[in-house]
C-alpha cells in the first residue's frame, strides 16, 4: 500500500474504534488523488467525544459532540487549489521528535473525526463505519478545498462533488483489491500486529494510571473521613 506524496499526521486519542492506520491513510491517499491534492500535507485526528466537543464549542460556538470538524489552513473558492507557499496546519503538528524529518510541503488543513459519535450514529443507522468514514473523510476534504453547505445551491453544488469524488473512490477501492488480492479494511477486529502492540502498551498504561487514581483515592478517604467527625465532634460542642 506505498504511496508517493506529501504526508498525512494521523492522531488517534480514541480507544472506542480500532483502526488500521495504514489502510486509512491508504484510502486518505487515494482521496487525495482524486482530488489531485497528492503533494498537500493533511492532518487527521480521530477524538473522542470530548474533545470534538470542546473544538466544537470553541470554534463554532456549538457545545456538543459531532461526527467531523475541518478545520482549513488556506481559504480558497470551490474548485481552486490552496497556494503552495508553505504553513504549519493547527494540530498536524503530532509527529514525536523522534519521527525523521520529511520534505517540507504546502498544506490542505486538518480533519477531526469523533470516532465514538460516528460509531454510535453507524449502529443507529445500521451502516458500516467502512461506507461511512470514506463519506466523511470526503466531507472534510471538500471543506478544505473551499466547499460549504451554508446556502442550498451551495450544498448542492458540495453534494454533487462529493458523489462525484466517492463514485472514483470505490471504483479505484474495488479495482485495488482485485489487483492485490486483498480487501481494504479500516476498522478491523484485530489490528495488524505492530499496532496491536502499540495498543497494549497503551492499555497497559492506561491500567497503570487507573491503579493510581484508585491507590490515590484510598488514601484520601481515611482524611476525608478524619476531616468529617472532625466537624462532628465541633458540631456536637457548639
Amino acid at each position: 500500500m506505498g504511496w508517493a506524496g506529501a504526508p498525512i499526521a494521523i492522531r488517534n486519542t480514541q480507544r472506542t474504534v480500532r483502526v488500521c492506520e495504514r489502510t486509512l491513510t491508504f484510502q486518505l491517499n487515494l482521496l487525495r488523488k482524486i482530488l489531485g491534492v497528492e503533494d498537500y500535507a493533511l492532518g487527521v485526528w480521530l477524538a473522542t467525544n470530548s474533545e470534538v466537543k470542546e473544538l466544537n464549542e470553541k470554534h463554532r460556538g456549538i457545545s456538543k459532540a459531532t461526527d467531523i470538524l475541518s478545520f482549513p489552513l488556506n481559504k480558497v473558492k470551490p474548485g481552486e487549489l490552496p497556494p503552495r507557499d508553505l504553513g504549519i496546519a493547527q494540530f498536524s503538528k503530532i509527529v514525536t521528535e523522534d519521527a525523521p524529518p520529511t520534505p517540507p510541503h504546502p498544506e490542505l488543513g486538518d480533519i477531526v473525526l469523533g470516532m465514538p459519535y460516528v460509531k454510535r450514529y453507524c449502529a443507529k443507522n445500521e451502516l458500516l463505519m467502512e461506507q461511512h468514514v470514506p463519506l466523511l473523510l470526503t466531507h472534510g476534504l471538500c471543506h478544505l478545498l473551499g466547499h460549504d453547505h451554508e446556502t442550498n445551491s451551495d450544498h448542492a453544488v458540495m453534494q454533487a462533488r462529493e458523489d462525484e469524488i466517492l463514485v472514483n473512490f470505490w471504483v479505484e477501492l474495488a479495482l485495488h483489491a482485485e489487483r492485490t488480492k486483498q480487501e481494504s479494511v479500516c476498522f478491523p477486529d484485530e489490528l495488524p500486529e505492530q499496532q496491536a502492540e502499540v495498543e497494549e502498551i497503551f492499555k497497559l498504561g492506561e491500567q497503570e494510571l487507573r491503579e493510581y487514581e484508585e491507590l490515590q483515592a484510598a488514601e484520601k478517604a481515611p482524611q476525608k473521613k478524619q476531616r468529617k467527625s472532625s466537624k462532628q465532634d465541633k458540631s456536637k460542642g457548639n
